[in-house]
């Protein structure tokens, strides 16, 4: 639910005591005022803690990416010094080329499955 709407929510179903003279009672007014704050307040706590769950999450997945980039980076050297796996002919680039391209969709899956909307 959005904060706006819990704030709404919340004002729609406000009873104020009636004063015979002068309106609504000020206490009563200032203990309403007080319960929405509260009401916002552990809202906002919430939020919080959804989204540093989030950001613990894709802290994560960026450190496993990198953890990947390392290898590939190594494996680059090791090609390059011509110990690698993938030896040094045009069948040997190509069988390159596609592990570079499943580690490269790996890191775009996992970075591009961000999600910052909030589920109700």
């Amino acid at each position: 639910m959005a904060v706006t709407q819990i704030g709404e929510s919340y004002i729609a179903n406000v009873k104020f005591k009636k004063r015979k003279l002068g309106g609504v009672d000020e206490i009563d007014a200032i203990n309403h005022l007080d319960t929405l704050s509260k009401t916002y307040e552990q809202e906002i706590l919430r939020r919080d803690r959804y989204y540093q769950e989030q950001l613990a999450n894709k802290d994560q997945q960026m450190q496993q990416a990198y953890s990947e980039l390392a290898s590939l980076q190594e494996q680059i050297q090791h090609m390059q010094m011509g110990q690698g796996s993938f030896g040094g002919s045009a069948g040997g680039c190509e069988q390159l080329l596609q592990y570079l391209v499943g580690i490269v969709e790996r890191i775009e899956q996992r970075m591009g499955s961000r999600s910052y909307m909030y589920p109700n």
